[in-house]
């Protein structure tokens, strides 16, 4: 019977129809996806309008790279040109001449150097600063004078220059004094105490240590500093800074001058004065005289209370009256320092057995170790008392 029942309905109620169903319009209107042939050909297709056109390059990165200078077309994008900035200055290489070379320390801004140098031809002078090519600039100077053609460094420790050239490289020093390791620390307060003038005289001896070295024999040290009646009427007048005596207590013997200071151009000598720079010279350095020294290569000797507060690797150094030991050899001139306070311990070991063998006793060491007093020139080196007299309500 539903066979019957199916024969019997109407047939278009389960006709299939013989065409699809109409697409929308949008639909009908969008062309078929191609397949790009480079896809086939594994490259990448390159867009019609990058192949004809070209990119214009920026006009500075074309000067810098040097391309060669392609007119620009209407229509085409243009870059905005980008402000170059100045280029640092290039180190001139150094001219050697023949002429006898001579190391200038102190003068941070090359200034004193250039002067000295177009005053005396005759020499090659070189210089050295502790300060960058960009803070000589801001200073309005020259990081490289023409007339020292080439022969300036730069960010050098003063008092490691022994390794900045090599050993024996000039006849003679300058030392550009007072300079900017004569600044004032704020733990120090003020320039007028005798911890400052040992600190300057600390400073004098470890430049004076280092560059010996740099020495090709026996030569002259020229220090620039001001004469003593000026220096008593400077802010550090009153601390007690004995420059000449502290360098004939090092070794160095004082003779005839052999530069003037009235040969350098008055807008060369511009020290830096207790850390800053200064524009116009106060009056205690409007006197500089240009001192000269004989020097020779050898170690400097130091009393041992001095050696004993030093840094034991130093070299170029020896101790004043140095001990004999019967049956031990004394270490080599040239040996560092470390070995010559071993062997002064070595010569006082059975007094520092006497010291330290007995704790239950109070021993004196006041004969250990004998410690030179003002004026003494040994004691130029030493720590003042005033380390050990003052309180910390006096510290600023």
């Amino acid at each position: 019977m539903a066979e019957a029942a199916l024969d019997a309905a109407p047939s278009k109620s389960l006709a299939v129809p013989s065409k699809a169903a109409p697409l929308p319009e949008a639909l009908c209107k969008v062309p078929p996806v191609p397949v790009p042939e480079a896809l086939s050909k594994a490259l990448p297709p390159v867009p019609d309008a990058l192949s004809k056109a070209s990119i214009p390059v920026p006009e500075a990165v074309s000067k810098a790279v040097g391309l060669p200078e392609v007119p620009s077309k209407a229509g085409q994008p243009t870059f905005p040109e980008v402000p170059s900035k100045a280029a640092p200055p290039v180190p001139p290489v150094p001219e050697e001449s023949g002429k006898p070379k001579s190391l200038v320390m102190g003068d941070e801004t090359f200034q004193f150097a250039a002067g000295l140098q177009e005053a005396y031809q005759e020499m090659d002078f070189t210089a050295c600063s502790v300060l960058s090519t960009q803070n000589i600039t801001a200073r309005e100077a020259n990081p490289f004078p023409p007339v020292m053609k080439g022969r300036v460094r730069h960010m050098v420790n003063p008092v490691t220059i022994g390794k900045t050239f090599p050993a024996g490289s000039f006849e003679e020093l300058v030392f550009f004094l007072p300079g900017l390791s004569f600044s004032v620390p704020k733990e120090l307060g003020t320039s007028d105490r005798p911890l400052y003038a040992y600190r300057v005289h600390q400073f004098v001896f470890h430049l004076l240590r280092s560059s010996k070295s740099l020495l090709k024999g026996d030569g002259l040290l020229h220090v620039v500093w001001p004469e003593e009646t000026c220096l008593m009427s400077s802010p550090c007048g009153a601390a007690g800074i004995e420059l000449v005596q502290l360098l004939n207590h090092l070794g160095c013997k004082q003779t005839t001058e052999k530069y003037s200071m009235e040969a350098i151009k008055v807008e060369c000598i511009k020290p830096i004065v207790f850390g800053g720079f200064c524009l116009e010279l106060p009056e205690w350095l409007q006197n500089l005289q240009m001192l000269s020294f004989s020097l020779d290569t050898k170690p400097i000797p130091l009393p041992l209370s001095v050696a004993l507060q030093l840094n034991p690797d130093l070299e170029l150094v020896s101790i004043k009256g140095a001990a004999n030991v019967a049956g031990v050899d004394a270490p080599p001139e040239m040996a560092p320092l470390k070995a010559k306070l071993i062997h002064e311990a070595i010569a006082r070991k059975a007094r520092l057995k006497e010291i330290y063998g007995q704790p239950q006793e109070m021993v004196s060491n006041y004969d250990l170790v004998k410690e030179a007093l003002a004026p003494d020139p040994d004691a130029l080196l030493s720590i003042p008392m005033e380390a050990f007299m003052m309180t910390l309500d006096e510290l600023p």
